[in-house]
Order: structure tokens, then C-alpha cells, then sequence
């Protein structure tokens, strides 16, 4: 997967670190839906908002911990 870059005409008000996670996460979530067949992936379901708050902040720590990974890599590799 390739790092994406900083865009600050769409989304002046992110960071350089947030837009990069949140880009490589909705990139692996694209691939994913494009393959929904070999994955079982998408479909409908049903959430209740408590259900949906926790799987938000489960969501948050992931791009976390992407972010994370994605910093290390850069100061590694340049």
C-alpha cells in the first residue's frame, strides 16, 4: 500500500498524520468491498447506537496504531 500525502485542499483541517490514516484505512476498506464475495464482508446489518459508538472508538484506536505504524515507517525509510 502506498503512503498517501498530505491534501490540504479537501481537508485543510486535518493533519498530515490523520489524513494519512484515515486514507489508508478507506483505501484497505474499498479493496475489501470490491471483494466482498471472497471475504463475506459486506451486507446488511443492524446497529444499535451503543453497538455503533464502540465499534467508532475500536475504529479510532485502530487509525491510531496505523498512524503510528505509518510514522515509524516514514522516519525508517525516509
Amino acid at each position: 500500500m502506498k503512503l498517501p500525502v498530505k491534501d490540504t485542499t479537501t481537508i485543510p483541517w486535518m493533519s498530515q498524520r490523520e489524513i494519512q490514516a484515515i486514507k489508508a484505512v478507506l483505501s484497505a476498506w474499498r479493496e475489501r468491498r470490491r471483494d466482498w464475495k471472497v471475504y463475506g464482508f459486506c451486507g446488511p446489518i443492524s446497529l444499535d447506537s451503543e453497538t455503533a459508538q464502540r465499534h467508532a472508538r475500536d475504529a479510532a484506536w485502530d487509525l491510531e496504531m496505523i498512524a503510528m505504524i505509518q510514522e515509524a515507517l516514514r522516519k525508517a525509510y525516509g
